[in-house]
């Protein structure tokens, strides 16, 4: 069932019943305009029609983007800043900082790159967990061989910032594109960017 939003499950005589919107009516809906997937997050925006299924058994996979992330910093709802990534295209410019560390960063980190956008890929994380995720699955996934290559090759439009936090986020040249300052230890950087990217 595509373009649907389980909206309750509950339990039932033959196991769950599941109550489900139809949202297909968000399709069309451009996911960079929105600064959010293209699809309805609240009940507020729900106008399709509802359906209810029974099952035995109930898988729950609704992996990383079942609950957007905040920074909790200044800055973050200006128009450059977004959460949702499905394609380079949509990430126009030449600087993107990508701020992450798990899959679905390194997924977009890597597809920048490799569309040619200089990427400084920020995470809170070790030089070492990082890695370790990264040689955990680099032979089963084709994303991490490649995130292997391109940071063992020593590229230089994609720079790992391990254990580092995002502070703020201000507007440069109207809201167009910004400076982010980065915390690190005892130090603070400040970069420019067209796009930040929260995974």
């Amino acid at each position: 069932r595509e373009w649907t939003r389980v909206t309750k499950i509950e339990p039932h005589e033959e196991g769950f019943l599941v109550t489900a919107v139809d949202v297909s009516d968000w399709r069309e809906k451009d996911p960079v305009t929105l600064r959010r997937p293209r699809f309805p997050e609240s009940d507020d925006d729900l106008t399709g029609q509802t359906q209810q299924y029974t099952c035995k058994y109930l898988i729950y996979a609704v992996g990383q983007r079942s609950k957007l992330r905040r920074l909790d910093v200044p800055g973050e709802d200006l128009p450059f800043v977004t959460q949702y990534y499905e394609k380079a295209s949509d990430l126009q410019g030449e600087r993107v900082v990508v701020v992450g560390g798990g899959r679905s960063a390194d997924w977009a980190a890597t597809e920048l790159h490799d569309a040619g956008r200089h990427v400084t890929y920020v995470m809170r994380q070790s030089h070492g967990l990082h890695w370790g995720l990264i040689n955990s699955s680099r032979d089963g996934l084709p994303y991490y061989r490649r995130i292997a290559e391109i940071l063992e090759s020593g590229s230089e439009r994609l720079e790992t910032v391990y254990d580092t936090s995002v502070t703020a986020i201000e507007a440069i040249d109207g809201e167009t594109r910004g400076v982010v300052t980065l915390s690190c230890g005892d130090s603070n950087r400040q970069i420019e960017a067209d796009h930040v990217l929260k995974e």
